[in-house]
């Protein structure tokens, strides 16, 4: 994904790319705080631990690992209003910004996408 890009700009997206690592594993933790009493739960948990292996094994398809990251989304918002875990207020709360991770990430995905297309289409020229 970063091959094309050389210098102080590759630099940059390596450790964009580093930090969104590190922000999914806090996430995995958060799951797991949220849902380890759960059978389906540590399903999930199981699921959730393998994905970022999976998008290792598909890292030059980027399209593989976003219907991973989605789909784990959607497990965590179903999963919070299971009354195991359902804690009103605070869940609400969670279930918003879970969405609005959701949203942002699809912004910026739609963004590098484009720019992909638009850096495929100036090397073709």
């Amino acid at each position: 994904m970063f091959r094309h890009i050389d210098g102080h700009d590759r630099v940059r997206a390596i450790w964009g790319h580093a930090w969104l690592q590190l922000r999914s594993v806090l996430c995995i933790a958060a799951g797991f705080a949220a849902i380890y009493r759960n059978k389906v739960g540590l399903a999930t948990l199981i699921l959730s631990v393998l994905s970022p292996l999976w998008g290792l094994l598909s890292f030059k398809r980027l399209g593989m690992g976003v219907v991973c990251w989605l789909l784990a989304l959607v497990t965590i918002q179903l999963a919070l209003r299971h009354p195991a875990v359902d804690k009103g207020l605070l869940t609400n709360v969670w279930q918003v910004a879970v969405a609005a991770i959701g949203g942002i990430m699809l912004t910026l995905l739609i963004k590098a996408w484009a720019r992909a297309e638009e850096d495929v289409v100036a090397k073709a020229v």
